[in-house]
């Protein structure tokens, strides 16, 4: 005869596996937002510097002076 034998959870194995992830959640989620906050700071850094760059390499070709503008467009540049 064939015994089929049935695995399931049982309430409190999943109460406690419940628990264990809320505190792992709890624990994490205040350093994944410094964390988050730190990368997208180092993001700005890194185009900061990579326009800097681009500039200086520009007014060495063209030998002249080279001005970074935070604008987004030309037209709202004060000369």
């Amino acid at each position: 005869m064939l015994k089929l034998r049935q695995s399931a959870y049982s309430l409190i194995e999943l109460l406690v596996t419940v628990s264990i992830l809320g505190v792992l959640l709890g624990v994490m989620l205040p350093g994944m937002n410094e964390f988050l906050k730190n990368e997208r700071l180092t993001t700005q850094i890194n185009s900061l510097l990579s326009h800097l760059q681009y500039a200086r390499s520009e007014a060495i070709l063209r030998l002249q002076p080279v001005t970074v503008c935070a604008s987004r467009d030309a037209a709202s540049v004060a000369s």
